[in-house]
């Protein structure tokens, strides 16, 4: 699987945090492209993301339009976009 599209289904952090361990659980994940658009995500879980993004290497576009992400998340992505600058 390359594309994963979750758009506009209100995922809780509960169920956020269950995927991002499944991500990590399973190394061989080659998404390239994931779709967390219009699912109303706090900022808690945009920093989460950020963290599991870090490590999925073919990881190339993300949308995160129309979430209530924040300072925090946005400095995590920051970060995330700085150390793999490509």
């Amino acid at each position: 699987m390359q594309s994963l599209s979750l758009r506009g289904n209100q995922i809780e952090l509960r169920h956020l945090t269950t995927f991002i361990a499944a991500c990590k659980e399973n190394k061989r994940v080659g998404l390239r492209s994931i779709d967390f658009s219009c699912n109303n995500l706090c900022d808690k879980a945009g920093v989460l993301l950020a963290r599991c993004f870090r490590e999925m290497k073919s990881l190339e576009r993300v949308n995160l339009k129309n979430n209530c992400l924040d300072q925090e998340s946005g400095d995590a992505f920051l970060y995330l976009v700085k150390e793999n600058p490509k």
